[in-house]
């Protein structure tokens, strides 16, 4: 088995959890790639998505807030997104760096590289797909998306995700996935 986690460098909780989960597979010797969603689309692209990223946030976050709000209408009136269509976009990079490196399953702990995945996935192509959520809420688009499990923070969430139309047989209310060393670290301070 090889295994791909596919995250985005927009703020550092995905990439921490994509890199858990890389670090407890290989500890399981089990082959696992991290890889930033936009530096298989070309490096200045991921450059230029983290910066825009980090810019949206700055000045109590009125610009990230918007577009987070524009999400929800999206998501409430059933239109598939621009954001979907965007990532859409990306499905032939991405088809070929899956088929070049023979991965078997794509691990997302973001929303953008799950959109692509999901595109391949309505194209027929034969993908296994773990979305992991890393947020305290179903945040907007991930219903746009068709895992094959999706990893969720917590049981007390499963009505939020199936609220927007997500199968709750999929749904795996285990955490979010987070260093060992943090529990370690917890101990020793109890």
């Amino acid at each position: 088995m090889k295994v791909l986690v596919l995250s985005c460098s927009t703020g550092g909780g995905h990439n921490s959890c994509g890199k858990y989960i890389q670090s407890e597979f290989r500890s399981h010797h089990i082959e696992c790639d991290f890889i930033d969603y936009f530096s298989i689309l070309g490096n200045k692209l991921s450059k230029r998505i983290e910066k825009l990223y980090l810019k949206s946030t700055q000045g109590k976050g009125k610009i990230f807030e918007g577009v987070y709000k524009l999400g929800e209408t999206y998501s409430k009136v059933g239109l598939t997104s621009p954001v979907y269509e965007l990532n859409k976009l990306a499905k032939n990079k991405i088809w070929k760096f899956l088929t070049d490196n023979h991965y078997d399953l794509v691990i997302c702990p973001h929303l953008f590289p799950s959109m692509a995945i999901t595109s391949l996935k309505k194209d027929g192509m034969n993908i296994k797909l773990i979305n992991v959520a890393t947020d305290y809420t179903n945040i907007p688009f991930w219903n746009e998306t068709t895992p094959d499990y999706f990893v969720i923070p917590h049981e007390s969430l499963k009505s939020e995700f199936t609220e927007k139309g997500i199968d709750e047989k999929v749904l795996i209310p285990i955490g979010i996935p987070v260093s060992t060393h943090f529990q370690e670290k917890i101990k020793i301070c109890l």
